[in-house]
């Protein structure tokens, strides 16, 4: 293999289900300070470019609106590589003047960034593939899945016994992405030959697709405007992305329970947030009769289809502070996803509320 052309190494590896290795850009949180004393808004358009001190290039995701003395938004490289995870305080310029602008910093490293694996990682990968033992533990089998198909995010590995309550020698294999999406057939079809050519042959296997749970999160949140000059949908936007960090099938894993109190904790440490007044987490049910687009109220869950065209959901768990309790999964190779998010604001100073939903965050398979 070391004496053949880079081009039909490549190719031949291709064959035996080995990958390369994409690249990946980086990204960097850009902030923007305005001119003290000036009290006009400062607009910075989507797509604007920002400039490394090494002259890696970044582009703004969304638009800037500065109408306090600072703000930041999402930037990403211009192109992949480890070389646009530059360190913080790297990004220092703007690629065109805009009044009312000071300047422009990245309070945080750039992340995110890989590089296009080398023709000798491939080997390396491939030498490994080749040379392994034949599979006995756990960790074995999940080594297997993450050499053959290192997309597979979400990993679960059971005895035939243990998953479907039948005294039979057999393994049970769920692999998936990190959203849940399956294998590529050709992936299955290899990942499945790899493990029976390194088992007995009285051990049958099995592999199938992590099943994903959507999760529906209604918090109402007392805080204090005093303790902080971030907007509300800013602060809305961060509680969000808090819930869908904590709850998302990569980071809990599969057959993990998902627990009040830690949400509760995450939100209780942000430094404006007094309080919780209400808090619950609801597991919807998916119909499995429902497959697709639909115009149904309910869509693709399952629900009583009110007079008025609208949805009255069922919930097959639910949490809150009464119980604060936690959920769980129906199966071990099932994980939770943050699908909807109900997020109201109440302030301590004035009591007034303001409500954000966050809907439909990804699609139902």
């Amino acid at each position: 293999m070391n004496t053949l052309p880079e081009a039909v190494t490549v190719q031949w590896l291709r064959t035996l289900g080995i990958q390369r290795k994409l690249g990946s850009r980086a990204r960097v949180d850009i902030t923007f300070y305005r001119v003290p004393g000036y009290s006009r808004p400062v607009t910075i358009p989507a797509e604007t470019k920002v400039y490394a001190n090494g002259g890696q290039v970044y582009t703004l995701l969304e638009q800037v609106r500065m109408t306090e003395e600072t703000a930041t938004v999402t930037a990403q490289s211009e192109r992949w590589g480890t070389v646009y995870n530059v360190s913080a305080n790297e990004i220092a310029r703007v690629e065109r003047n805009f009044l009312g602008l000071d300047f422009v910093t990245n309070l945080q490293p750039a992340v995110g960034g890989e590089d296009l694996e080398t023709i000798d990682s491939m080997k390396l990968r491939a030498f490994e593939l080749f040379g392994r033992r034949n599979l006995t533990s756990r960790s074995d089998f999940q080594s297997e899945v993450q050499t053959i198909a290192p997309e597979a995010a979400l990993v679960r590995v059971l005895p035939y016994s243990e998953r479907f309550g039948e005294n039979s020698r057999g393994v049970f294999v769920v692999a998936g992405g990190p959203d849940g999406s399956p294998l590529q057939p050709a992936t299955q079809s290899l990942l499945l030959t790899s493990i029976r050519d390194r088992v007995p042959l009285d051990v049958k296997v099995y592999l199938d697709t992590p099943v994903i749970l959507p999760v529906e999160v209604v918090v109402n949140i007392l805080w204090n405007p005093q303790a902080t000059t971030t907007f509300t949908d800013t602060i809305a936007a961060e509680i969000n992305q808090l819930l869908a960090d904590t709850i998302d099938p990569v980071i809990l894993g599969l057959g993990t329970p998902l627990s009040f109190t830690s949400i509760s904790r995450r939100i209780l440490a942000l430094d404006y947030v007094i309080d919780i007044a209400t808090l619950d987490i609801k597991e919807r049910i998916v119909d499995p009769e429902v497959v697709g687009g639909t115009d149904r109220a309910c869509g693709r869950f399952v629900g009583e289809e009110l007079d008025d065209e609208t949805c009255l959901l069922s919930y097959r768990e639910v949490v809150d502070k009464t119980s604060q309790g936690e959920l769980v999964p129906v199966s071990e190779t099932a994980a939770y996803r943050l699908y909807r998010s109900v997020i109201a604001l109440t302030s301590v100073i004035d009591s007034s509320t303001l409500t954000y939903t966050y809907d439909e965050l990804y699609d139902i398979f």
